[in-house]
């Protein structure tokens, strides 16, 4: 984390500093994690679509990591209100 923090505009320096090997196998483990917590959303559709659109997101918009944490979170606490909140009849 310390090095993601001092080496922010250059994202070569950072594999520079890790060897490849090493790298695709944390990549791979970190992936696997990733599709492990996942599957538990796999039986609600809404929240399977929430973490799609938050992988997309982290990967492909500017600051996209900080953007789906902060707006996954609140859309994840927005739709669990949403679904407790009782409708009147």
């Amino acid at each position: 984390m310390l090095a993601g923090l001092l080496l922010v505009g250059d994202p070569a320096t950072f594999q520079r500093l890790v060897p490849r090997p090493i790298l695709g196998a944390l990549l791979l483990v970190e992936a696997l994690t990733v599709l492990w917590l996942v599957r538990d959303q796999w039986r609600t559709p809404r929240a399977f679509i929430l973490a799609l659109g938050c992988g997309v997101t982290a990967a492909y918009a500017p600051y996209g990591y900080a953007l789906a944490l902060v707006g996954g979170t609140v859309i994840g606490i927005t739709m669990r209100r949403r679904l407790e909140t009782p409708t009147s009849a």
